[in-house]
């Protein structure tokens, strides 16, 4: 008897451990699965649209990282790109709203009209400020109502202001490329 009540104890805390643990999971953690972030350790990041400086309407830059510059993914949008050197802190602006990525230390706490990354999707590589590019197109993603992940839809309108219509990714085939399209408003 006892090694039954031991057993089913064991069972419902097993249950109860299980659906937490996937719960727990990050929403970069769920973007970088959903790309399979491990194999397609290449970008080439394509923006789609008008671009104003130079009439071009397809661009395509190649990295060998998930993290790319961010002056790649929003300098063509029509956003406002500004850097602060004295506060490591960087900013895309629109609409007179601000996406802030920060870079330093020090926690940030979003102002009115404000929506802050969290630190882990952003890093410092040799002077650049970059930006996890699957953590973004999984939030801007074109298909991301399939999704059904209600964090994920939260992100989405709060970076609503951004001049990104969607973005949408294309796995490389017999290669380790990811492609990645940011289709601009």
């Amino acid at each position: 008897m006892k090694k039954l009540i031991v057993t089913l104890v064991l069972m419902v805390g097993i249950a109860t451990v299980v659906p937490n643990a996937y719960a727990a999971e990050s929403l970069r953690t769920r973007a970088n699965n959903l790309v399979e972030a491990s194999y397609y350790t290449n970008v080439n990041l394509n923006v789609i649209g008008e671009d104003s400086s130079s009439g071009n309407t397809n661009n395509v830059q190649k990295f060998k990282s998930k993290f790319v510059p961010l002056r790649s993914v929003f300098g063509k949008t029509g956003d406002s790109v500004k850097w602060n050197n004295k506060t490591k802190v960087a900013s895309i602006e629109n609409s007179g709203k601000k996406f802030i990525l920060n870079f330093s230390n020090i926690q940030l706490t979003a102002k009115e009209g404000e929506v802050v990354a969290p630190r882990t999707w952003v890093q410092m590589k040799d002077g650049q400020a970059l930006i996890d590019i699957y953590v973004l197109t999984y939030i801007l993603d074109r298909y991301g109502d399939s999704y059904k992940d209600s964090e994920r839809d939260q992100w989405q309108e709060s970076l609503n202001f951004l001049n990104i219509k969607y973005m949408e990714y294309i796995p490389g085939v017999r290669s380790h490329d990811m492609n990645i399209f940011i289709t601009l408003k």
